[in-house]
């Protein structure tokens, strides 16, 4: 019996979700002209939700077509506050709130393509 829903279970989470077409997205996310060196980038649609890490200003993943409303955050590192142990690594999203939690930008996704985002 436990056999049988094992299998079941892995048939649920493998062989029942219809694949879904993807495309890649690949670009460029720069803030107030300088390259965002450490941040994320998240693609939101209705039924589907995708992202990757911004490195050195660039960025790639997979997104499913469609409407997207676009998140974009962004990292610098920033020294501990006084009397907090000079080792920490702390860090601070400096990318403005319109262009992550309430963001208006969209990107409408059809097919392999570069899209380049320069915030202001």
């Amino acid at each position: 019996m436990r056999h049988i829903l094992g299998l079941l279970s892995i048939l649920l989470i493998f062989g029942c979700s219809p694949t879904e077409k993807t495309c890649t997205l690949s670009g460029t996310v720069t803030y107030q002209g300088k390259p965002v060196e450490k941040g994320s980038i998240s693609f939101l649609g209705e039924k589907s939700s995708e992202g990757a890490e911004i490195v050195d200003g660039r960025y790639a993943c997979q997104v499913t077509p469609g409407t997207k409303t676009v998140q974009i955050t962004g990292a610098k590192r920033v020294p501990p506050a006084k009397g907090d142990d000079p080792t920490l690594i702390l860090y601070e999203d400096y990318i403005p709130a319109k262009y992550n939690w309430k963001s208006t930008l969209t990107v409408e996704v059809q097919e392999n393509a570069e899209k380049n985002f320069d915030l202001k």
